[in-house]
């Protein structure tokens, strides 16, 4: 019995090794936000309220996972009407979905520092494939370790049905939207 005892003992000592440590993300630090074109006038946003899962190491790509969760009814583009828009049906559906949840488990180094996740985002009741390009700067700070992660993407609204209707339009609100984040986190 201790022999199968240490073997058990041994063996979530090597996967808790295998994994990647957490970093725990400071939202005080951190922003996504994103921009559309409402006919020629830029609308830019941001959501106020977001977790993530980071267990990331640039030595061990392989075994990285990042989850990030996206409270989408607390988006902010600084004009209350437009964010209660925002959160019905023909939007984000916030009501059905008051989630966006984009989840990554592969990566690759693009460069120094730079790196591409692999992944799916979840937005409107509607999953996707996307890859984000990101930097990476980890430094000290006392014993700890800080890292600050930047780096955007474009998405097409209409492939997560965002804005339904009259709103499917482009020539009203342009399709592309681009999402920009900016996030510090502490191991």
């Amino acid at each position: 019995m201790r022999l199968f005892v240490l073997a058990a003992a041994l063996l979530a000592a090597v996967t808790a090794q295998a994994q990647p440590a957490a970093w725990a993300l400071d939202p005080a630090k951190s922003t996504l936000g994103f921009v559309s074109n409402y006919m020629t006038t830029e609308v830019k946003g941001v959501f106020k309220t977001f977790t993530a899962d980071l267990r990331f190491d640039p030595a061990d790509l392989a075994a990285s996972r990042v989850t990030v969760d996206v409270d989408v009814t607390s988006v902010d583009t600084a004009y209350a009407d437009r964010d209660s828009t925002l959160k019905t049906e023909t939007w984000f559906n916030a009501g059905s979905f008051p989630k966006a949840v984009y989840t990554a488990s592969a990566f690759e180094a693009t460069g120094l520092n730079a790196y591409r996740a692999k992944g799916e985002l979840s937005l409107a009741g509607v999953t996707r494939p996307l890859d984000l390009l990101f930097t990476l700067a980890i430094t000290p700070e006392g014993t700890a370790k800080v890292a600050r992660v930047q780096g955007e993407t474009t998405l097409n609204r209409l492939e997560f049905g965002i804005g339904k209707g009259e709103w499917a339009d482009t020539k009203l609100i342009a399709d592309p939207v681009k999402v920009s984040f900016d996030l510090t986190a502490r191991q």
